[in-house]
């Protein structure tokens, strides 16, 4: 299993493993080293009192073993070995001959693990006692403690062991999950207002505050790049809005320019119930060449600037004008119905030169002749520029101020009107 190798894996799995893993490893040292102080306590304890009970069992063995009385050697350490936790007595005589020996009897199957475990933990001399008569030793007392207890406390050490990494388990689930709640929930508002922001290009969202405080400075982080990114956004909109402006817009007079007007032209004629009801007026300054050749080419930007803002101002709100270059301005108009509408709006345009421009202290007269199309008559948007730029050259050849084309000429007919 790869508990923590480079493959992917889940923060709630990573949570899991890495706090069973460190639970046990503190359990384990907890287990290991409470049993050997324990071990340490058990053994410095029996040493202690294993040669207490050793030297006062000789004390009272003294009487029984001088005189050989067999019965009460064998009461005496009957009582010893049933009143204290000891797992055998022996007497035996200077020359290690046994003279009586004893084991407690819940101890004779298991004698040869105790005995291993006694010579670890419990040095065997440290129970031997003599016994003396007359100045002569005339026995030896050699008393082993029992560890049952301390088999028995290591058992039960095992048992809370597992009793232990069973609670553990539990609490490591349940405080896990917890905490992945939290670290999820965190890490949810931060992929969700990443995904928003990819998809809907929605940089004004910022992720909120949490109550963990490194994701509280990732997301900090976070919104200060969304605020790099946001200013980024505003200011190539701002560019991108400006360069369109640019590329759809005159700039002496920014109205919009010849780009812009066939972009418009092709709409209406994309939709037939427009074309039906739409008209196209070309304009062209009369004398612009003589304001330029008398006054120069500033007053001539002068007459082109005020000339625009006065069309423009003299039109309805859906009427639709362009500059086309030098002194020739377009008009869209819509909801014309019929050609006298179209001749109401030429004669009100017309009406704009009564008043003379002032420029620099001199009056500049000017005017500006108008050809007038109707797109219900007409096919195509193409054909539309052509009948309007002929009836204005038109109105200018007769000296007239506006002529309009109602319809396709036809060769027995004539198609055209002109004001005089």
């Amino acid at each position: 299993m790869n508990w923590f190798g480079s493959s992917s894996t889940s923060l709630k799995s990573y949570f899991i493993r890495s706090q069973l893993i460190l639970s046990f490893i503190i359990l384990l040292t907890c287990i290991i080293g409470f049993t050997g102080i324990a071990s340490y306590t058990f053994k410095r304890y029996s040493e202690a009192n294993v040669k207490i009970i050793a030297e006062s069992l000789a004390e009272q063995l003294q009487a029984s073993i001088v005189f050989d009385d067999q019965v009460s050697t064998n009461e005496i350490i009957n009582e010893f070995i049933e009143q204290y936790p000891l797992q055998s007595i022996e007497v035996f005589t200077p020359e290690h001959h046994s003279i009586f020996k004893a084991t407690k009897p819940t101890e004779i199957n298991d004698s040869e693990l105790l005995d291993q475990i006694h010579k670890v933990l419990i040095t065997q001399n440290l129970g031997l006692a003599d016994i003396h008569h007359n100045d002569q030793i005339v026995a030896y007392v050699l008393v082993k403690v029992s560890l049952r207890p301390l088999t028995n406390f290591i058992n039960l050490l095992i048992v809370v062991f597992m009793i232990c990494i069973l609670i553990t388990f539990v609490i490591i689930i349940i405080s896990s999950r917890i905490n992945y709640l939290r670290i999820n929930r965190a890490l949810n508002s931060l992929t969700e207002t990443t995904a928003l922001i990819s998809d809907q290009r929605a940089f004004h969202l910022r992720v909120s505050a949490g109550k963990i405080s490194e994701f509280n400075k990732v997301s900090q982080r976070f919104n200060e790049l969304l605020d790099e990114i946001q200013k980024w956004e505003h200011q190539l909109q701002a560019e991108n809005t400006s360069l369109e402006y640019q590329a759809l817009h005159d700039s002496l007079t920014h109205l919009p320019n010849r780009a812009f007007f066939y972009q418009r032209l092709e709409q209406i004629y994309a939709h037939p119930e427009l074309s039906k009801k739409s008209a196209l007026l070309f304009i062209d300054n009369n004398n612009f060449k003589q304001i330029n050749d008398q006054f120069g080419h500033q007053a001539g930007d002068h007459v082109l600037q005020e000339m625009a803002r006065r069309l423009k101002y003299s039109l309805r709100e859906d009427d639709f004008i362009a500059r086309l270059g030098g002194d020739e301005f377009a008009v869209i108009l819509s909801n014309i119905e019929h050609a006298s509408q179209a001749i109401v709006v030429a004669q009100n345009l017309i009406q704009t030169t009564d008043h003379k421009i002032k420029f620099s202290d001199e009056i500049i007269p000017y005017s500006f002749s108008i050809g007038i199309a109707l797109s219900k008559y007409i096919d195509t948007s193409t054909e539309l520029v052509h009948l309007a730029d002929q009836a204005m050259y038109r109105a200018k050849e007769s000296l007239t101020q506006w002529a309009i084309i109602k319809h396709k000429p036809q060769p027995t007919e004539p198609s055209h009107e002109t004001q005089h």
